[in-house]
Parts: C-alpha cells; sequence; structure tokens
C-alpha cells in the first residue's frame, strides 16, 4: 500500500552529483595550476630575454670602454675574470690574488700593496684606482688601470672584506704617448733655455752694436760733415758750382746717415728698455703735439680736431714717442694741401676700442700698405717727402709691447686714416 521509500535512488544521485562536483573542482584547479604555470613561464621566459638583453648591452659597453671586469673573492683567495681582464693581468680566467701580485712589476707591487691594504681597512670606503705595469710571458710590459670597490660584511670593528669588483684598462699606449709628449717637453725647455741664452748674448751683442753706432759711426761722420762745411767756406772762391754741389751732397748725405743711426738707437731702445705702465691722457698729449707742429710753421694754415677725454694705460714716453710720429707722419704728408687737416680721437661705435689719427695729405696705394711699418720702407721718394723710414716700424713696436696693433686705411691724394688699439684691445679687421 506504501510507496518504496526513494533511499537507493538519492544516494545514488548524491553520489553521481559528488563526483560531478568533485570533477568540476578538480579541472577548475588543473585549469588553474596550467593558467598560473603558463604565466609563471612567460615571465621567465621574459626575465631571461631581458637578462640576454642587459648581458648583451654590459658586454657591448665594455667593448666600446675596452674595460675587463673581474671579481675576487677574499676568503678563499679566488680571482674570477673576463678575457679581457685575464688578457690585461697576464694570467688565466680564474686565478689568485698571489699569482696576479707575481706578474706585477717590482717596481710598482710595494706600491700597490699599500693601496690595496688601505682600501681593504674597517674604515675605508673600499674604492681604489691604481695604474700598474704587468710583466707578460712574452716578455712585454703592460700598464694596465684598475678600479675596484671593496664590499665589507659587519659593522665597526668586525667589519671585514670580503669581495672586491672591478675593472682592468690597458693604458699601454698612452703612457706611451704620455712619455713621449713628456721627453718632448724636457727637449723643448732645453731648446727654450738655449734659445733665452742665445737672445741673452745678442741682446748683449746689440747693445755692444748700439754703442758702436752712437760713438765710432758718428766721429767719421762728424769729421767727414765737417771738413766738407770748412772746404765750402774756406776754398768757395776756388771751387765751381759743381763742386759745391757735390760738397753739399756729401754734407746732407752725412746729416741723413746721422739721423739714421739717431733712429736705429731709438728703434733698439724701444725694443730694449723697461715700460713703465701709469695712466696716460692722450688727448692731451695730441694738444701739446699739435701746438708744436705748428709752432714748426706758423703761416702754415692747420685744423686740429683733438676728441677730449681719451685716456689710456701704458708707458707714458713710449707712447708720447708713438703719438709724436703719428702726428709728424700726418703733418708731414698734409703738407702740400692748401689748408692741412689732422684729426685724433675714438673710433665710432668701438667703445674702448680702437683710436686713430687722420689727415688729409698724400695719402698711399693699400696694395702697399703691407710696407708701412717695416723699418726703412717707404712709400714716397726722401726728396718729395724726406723721412728715415724709421718712424711707422717704431710706432708699431711700441704698439706690440702694449699689446696692441696698428693698421692703416688710405687713397692716393685722399689722406690717410691709422687705426691702433692698446692693451689686448678690439684687433683690426683681418
Amino acid at each position: 500500500m506504501f510507496a518504496e521509500p526513494p533511499v537507493a535512488i538519492g544516494a545514488a544521485s548524491l553520489f553521481q552529483s559528488l563526483r560531478i562536483v568533485l570533477q568540476l573542482i578538480v579541472g577548475a584547479a588543473i585549469s588553474g595550476t596550467a593558467e598560473v604555470m603558463h604565466r609563471a613561464l612567460q615571465r621567465e621566459r621574459a626575465q631571461r630575454e631581458a637578462l640576454h638583453t642587459s648581458e648583451e648591452r654590459l658586454r657591448l659597453a665594455l667593448a666600446a670602454t675596452d674595460l675587463g671586469i673581474w671579481s675576487h673573492e677574499v676568503i678563499p683567495d679566488i680571482m674570477r675574470m673576463d678575457e679581457r681582464a685575464a688578457r690585461d693581468f697576464g694570467v688565466g680566467l680564474e686565478s689568485s690574488l698571489v699569482q696576479i701580485s707575481s706578474r706585477m712589476h717590482p717596481e710598482d707591487q710595494e706600491r700597490i700593496r699599500l693601496a690595496i691594504g688601505v682600501a681593504h681597512a674597517p674604515a675605508s670606503d673600499g674604492r681604489y684606482v691604481q695604474e700598474m705595469r704587468f710583466c707578460h710571458d712574452d716578455g712585454s710590459v703592460h700598464w694596465v688601470r684598475v678600479q675596484a670597490q671593496v664590499h665589507f660584511e659587519g659593522a665597526g670593528a668586525t667589519r671585514r672584506a670580503v669581495r672586491v669588483v672591478g675593472t682592468t684598462q690597458d693604458i699601454t699606449e698612452r703612457k706611451a704617448k704620455d712619455e713621449k709628449i713628456q721627453q718632448m717637453n724636457v727637449e723643448l725647455d732645453a731648446r727654450v733655455r738655449q734659445r733665452t741664452t742665445e737672445l741673452e748674448a745678442a741682446n748683449k751683442e746689440l747693445e755692444a752694436f748700439c754703442y758702436s753706432v752712437s760713438h765710432d759711426l758718428r766721429a767719421p761722420l762728424r769729421t767727414i760733415d765737417g771738413f766738407s762745411q770748412v772746404v765750402l767756406e774756406d776754398c768757395q772762391t776756388q771751387l765751381d758750382a759743381q763742386s759745391q754741389d757735390y760738397l753739399r751732397r756729401v754734407r746732407a748725405g752725412c746729416q741723413q746717415m746721422g739721423r739714421l743711426i739717431d733712429a736705429l738707437l731709438q728703434l733698439s731702445r724701444v725694443t730694449r728698455d723697461t715700460m713703465q705702465r701709469e695712466p696716460v691722457d692722450l688727448s692731451a698729449l695730441a694738444q701739446e703735439m699739435a701746438g708744436e707742429l705748428q709752432q714748426t710753421a706758423p703761416g702754415r694754415v692747420a685744423q686740429f680736431h683733438i676728441a677730449d677725454g681719451v685716456s689710456v694705460e701704458g708707458d707714458s714716453q713710449l707712447l708720447r714717442v708713438a703719438l709724436w710720429n703719428l702726428f709728424e707722419n700726418a703733418w708731414k704728408y698734409s703738407g702740400k694741401r692748401a689748408e692741412t687737416r689732422i684729426e685724433f680721437g675714438r673710433q665710432p661705435n668701438a667703445a674702448g676700442g680702437a683710436l686713430f689719427v687722420r689727415d688729409n695729405g698724400s695719402g698711399f696705394d693699400m696694395a702697399s700698405a703691407d710696407k708701412l711699418f717695416a723699418p726703412f720702407q717707404r712709400l714716397h721718394s726722401v726728396r718729395e717727402f724726406p723721412g728715415t723710414g724709421i718712424g711707422l716700424a717704431l710706432v708699431a713696436r711700441i704698439l706690440h709691447r702694449h699689446g696692441g696693433r696698428i693698421w692703416a686705411e688710405a687713397a692716393p691724394d685722399q689722406g690717410a686714416t691709422f687705426y691702433f688699439t692698446l692693451n689686448h684691445g678690439p684687433q683690426a679687421p683681418a
């Protein structure tokens, strides 16, 4: 009358359900584990690739810098290194500090031993850089630059060196070049000393020559000039006009030679005299020189335009000589003008720069400008414009001693302008 209880069917269904659930759980677990393992493998592969890339970059960097790398385990005494470091030390890829020390040049061993001792001391920062020589099996000696960093364990009194890592670099070629340069410097110093000795001797000879010129040559010149004048005065009635003209030419030649001697002596003194630097008012000097020139020819029509406030630092006596020669030059070459115009000032738009002396004289062709400042080089004949040919050379030497320079701009029959600088001022245009 009662239905059969569903116990068996319920248990079977329950077991079936549990099995299915367990299968699902195990499957999910396996699937999850596989996914985790897959991701782990991917990360490991990426890390290997990154490590390989880093190692390759390090290898390329070391190759570019010509460096070898090495490490040293202090206890036990084992050194491992790459091929470049092994080649620099002259040992195998795995060696010891004792073996490497035996390769070291005897003259360097004590110095390097002390340096290593300092770097390994507990209070040290562990860094050291040394240049040392290593003797190889083939008999060659190589200079090697070694950089190292010591790593420590412990602290305080128990701190001790356990590992050292570093680099090597063969600097043999650089050392050879340095030695050659040093030898060249020694030879250069010797040549400079020799040259200085020769210059001192030459200066003494020049002083002796100047003395000879100023005394020994002047005496015969005075004799020739004096006797020529006596003959002209005492025997004038006995000489025809041509003979008198000859004697006057002899006297003029003697006097010109005397002026040349004076100019040469002045040029020599400018080169040798000691300079005394002080403030110099060039405007005041220029005004003074304008008055002196005007007094030499009171009837000559002349205008001087002199800028105010032009002051420099230099040797007042030498600068007076230089400025006088420039003014005298301008006065001489503008003498054939109906009105002489001479100007002194600072070049416009060149604050603190070039000064100038300008005239409205005969000028010159710029193609011959390179001859202006050489002794005895003249662009006009002595008959046309008298002179010794020393004045501008004298000016150039004085300005050069002041760290300056002189140059000119001119045109035939259009006057000339002489520019100059002092005390390393702006240079002339090339």
